[in-house]
């Protein structure tokens, strides 16, 4: 007796002895396999349709957990851009600049709470609408300030190379 299988590609659904749990798997465009869980076939198979649809929409499929961009922004300071600066490839004013902008214009907001894989453009334009309206550390009861649109604008550019770092490192 042969046991049916699913065309390469198309994930498959089975039960796990162990538990009873039902599980639906798909190997990923990188090669990792992806596995989420169910008590039911019929959850399992829906939960299948769901990351075949991502994978083919060319969204990204976490691999475990996604980090928030807050931690994944923090990580890419301590990591890549301090690499960076050791290696010469940045000045350090640089790497300071980057900072500010992070810890100052992004950890402090809504949009360090999202899940990278879950960010959107319309996050983005609602978060720069945001410290458009934001008053600055300068501003007085006598003499509001907000915050410029080239510095929303200068966050965002790194803002930008995190997320273009991120693309490229596969994260």
């Amino acid at each position: 007796m042969t046991t049916k299988r699913n065309p390469k590609g198309e994930g498959s659904v089975y039960q796990r002895k162990s538990d009873g749990k039902w599980c639906a798997s798909v190997t990923l465009p990188s090669g990792r396999r992806r596995v989420v869980y169910a008590d039911d076939e019929k959850a399992a198979r829906k939960a299948l349709r769901a990351l075949l649809a991502k994978v083919e929409s060319g969204r990204p499929v976490s691999i475990g957990r996604t980090p928030k961009l807050g931690d994944y922004l923090n990580r890419w300071l301590d990591v890549r851009i301090a690499g960076e600066v050791e290696a010469g490839h940045l000045d350090e004013s640089t790497a300071d600049s980057y900072r500010q902008m992070i810890e100052g214009h992004i950890l402090p907001t809504f949009l360090a709470k999202v899940k990278i894989t879950e960010l959107t453009t319309d996050d983005i334009r609602a978060w720069q609408r945001e410290r458009l309206k934001t008053e600055t550390t300068r501003s007085t009861p006598e003499n509001p300030k907000t915050y410029s649109p080239r510095t929303v604008g200068m966050a965002h550019a790194v803002l930008r190379r995190a997320l273009n770092d991120a693309v490229s490192d596969g994260s």
